[in-house]
């Protein structure tokens, strides 16, 4: 029952932020600039799509090593492959994390060691994401004080939430596992920082992804420093757990931050549009074909049931 409510309340949040998002547009003018896409764009899209996948494996891959398992990079490619679609659309990106988890047990992998290797490459990109959103806030001054001060509210309210978990002997014993194999990597500083320069460099392709989305129904970025520094707010937001793929958070986001380098609310949401529904199609066919086309125990699961 409380899954059921809070399935509800997540929904609900989604569709208000869209209603926010849409409702005072010109959809007229939405539907003539997705009518006149050219869908050549589409190539290139799925093209940076599928280099940002390998990218991602990479740093898996990486990861692993200094654990000593014997899993190759090919297996690990296949693996995020059929993790996209829970990674694009389930809470907080949750359910792809669970396909890795689950699949790299399979193929050998502690239970505990999975866990940790995507929970550390997802602390390196929020990371990165920070770094870059400190960056933006400091070339980009919010001249609103409301503004600034509910961001220190909630990063207050984030602390003393993380705080209070630890009073959780559940979350210690988590975090002390963390902490444990943590320390594997202190003699892997070199491995751990061509990580962090994959993640700088899908963040700077998915940021690409974005321009090339504009791009598709006529727009020109006018400012793509801006672009670049705030898709940091975006990666953050994919994180958060009431968020199902940023959608309805992002393009509410994006109106508020992008309007002021000239596009109007019309043209960011086409932008939108066409980014969710190119990363839909990019999705769907890279994890089905990956499921259904190259051997995997999921497939074999389901055969036996």
């Amino acid at each position: 029952m409380k899954k059921a409510s809070l399935i509800t309340l997540k929904l609900g949040l989604l569709i208000i932020l869209l209603i926010l998002a849409y409702k005072t547009q010109d959809l007229k003018e939405i539907i003539y600039l997705i009518k006149n896409i050219n869908i050549y764009y589409f190539v290139i899209f799925f093209s940076l799509f599928l280099i940002t996948t390998a990218m991602a494996s990479t740093n898996l891959y990486l990861l692993l090593k200094p654990l000593d398992y014997k899993l190759s990079w090919k297996r690990i490619f296949h693996i995020d492959l059929l993790s996209i679609v829970g990674a694009f659309y389930t809470p907080g990106g949750i359910g792809g994390m669970g396909i890795i988890v689950y699949l790299m047990t399979r193929s050998g992998v502690n239970l505990k060691d999975a866990s940790i290797v995507v929970l550390i490459d997802k602390q390196i990109s929020g990371c990165v994401a920070l770094f870059f959103l400190m960056i933006y806030v400091i070339n980009y001054p919010i001249n609103d004080i409301s503004i600034n001060w509910n961001m220190l509210s909630i990063l207050i309210i984030s602390l003393v939430v993380f705080g209070l978990s630890l009073f959780s002997k559940l979350v210690r014993k988590v975090v002390r596992g963390v902490l444990t194999r943590v320390n594997i990597y202190k003699n892997h500083v070199r491995l751990l920082i061509l990580n962090v320069f994959l993640t700088v460099g899908i963040y700077s392709v998915n940021v690409f992804v974005y321009i090339v989305c504009f791009y598709t129904v006529g727009i020109v970025i006018p400012d793509i420093n801006l672009i670049f520094l705030t898709y940091s707010i975006f990666m953050l937001i994919n994180y958060l757990p009431i968020s199902i793929g940023g959608i309805g958070v992002g393009e509410f986001t994006a109106i508020i931050l992008w309007s002021s380098m000239g596009l109007s609310s019309e043209q960011i949401l086409a932008g939108f549009i066409v980014m969710r529904g190119f990363a839909l199609v990019s999705s769907l066919s890279l994890s089905g074909l990956a499921f259904f086309l190259l051997p995997n125990d999921m497939l074999k699961i389901m055969k036996k049931v």
